[in-house]
């Protein structure tokens, strides 16, 4: 079913923030501003809520949306049957823009933090359908804004993710280098022109390794310096488990839920 083209006031608002003016003006310049999509809704029809009566954003008790509860709001809000159906859009969840200026930035620790960047954070963004998104706009109130101490603890887990899992992923590679050596030095003794076999390789094998886990240590270290409710990822067995748990969480530039959107997926999100 095709959604309905309204020019609604969450859509006005959004254009008035980005060019500074009333939303009168707004409104006059709202074609130079968006393209056909940017303006649809799903039918009136099967609304099953009220713009005029939004919903307040979920957040959880670190103060952090709670996107899971957040979709399912949304989705709620509108019957069932509707199909989100209009090319995705990257939302970001901390919104109104102008709210997470970067040059709202502080220093901590020799670190430097913003809250632009807190709002840039790939896991506070999602690729949603167009019409969902304008929905969700219309529909919800933006969040509260999160304290400065919330954004900086964000930031550092993101950062710990990021550098942890650039880590771990060289540990997982030269572990699988020096096995494919020594598979390959046991099926070709020939090779090697040492009796005490491939001495020389696999001394060089442990000493990169060795940096690498180094690496990987002091990434651990530093998210333990991170308060465990706002750690993005746990301890795991083995390097290829904890490089699997951290490539879901940050090896995407957003959230990718059009398929939970319209039902065909879990949602699975970092917390």
């Amino acid at each position: 079913m095709a959604g309905e083209r309204v020019i609604s006031p969450g859509i006005i608002a959004n254009a008035a923030e980005l060019l500074k003016v009333p939303e009168a003006e707004a409104r006059d310049f709202f074609d130079t501003l968006y393209d056909d999509t940017a303006v649809w809704l799903p039918p009136r029809e099967l609304w099953r809520a009220s713009p005029n009566d939004p919903i307040e954003t979920p957040v959880d008790d670190r103060g952090i949306v709670d996107v899971p509860k957040l979709i399912g709001l949304v989705k709620d809000s509108v019957e069932p049957e509707y199909v989100w159906q209009l090319p995705d859009n990257t939302h970001h969840f901390y919104w109104y823009a102008a709210r997470y200026s970067y040059d709202d930035k502080w220093t901590s620790d020799k670190k430097h933090y913003s809250a632009g960047r807190f709002r840039d954070l790939s896991i506070h963004k999602a690729e949603l359908p167009r019409e969902f998104e304008n929905w969700l706009h219309l529909i919800t109130l933006p969040p509260p804004v999160p304290s400065r101490e919330v954004m900086q603890y964000r930031i550092d887990s993101w950062r710990v993710a990021v550098n942890l899992f650039g880590s771990v992923r060289r540990v997982v590679m030269w572990e699988k280098r020096a096995q494919k050596r020594a598979n390959y030095t046991a099926r070709n003794p020939d090779v090697v022109s040492y009796d005490e076999g491939d001495i020389f390789g696999e001394e060089y094998m442990e000493t990169i390794l060795d940096r690498q886990f180094r690496g990987v240590e002091r990434h651990m270290s530093e998210l333990e310096q991170v308060p465990p409710e706002f750690r993005l990822v746990q301890p795991a067995n083995t390097p290829k488990e904890l490089a699997t748990q951290l490539g879901r969480i940050v090896g995407k530039r957003s959230l990718k839920l059009r398929q939970a959107v319209n039902g065909q997926s879990p949602l699975l999100v970092a917390a």
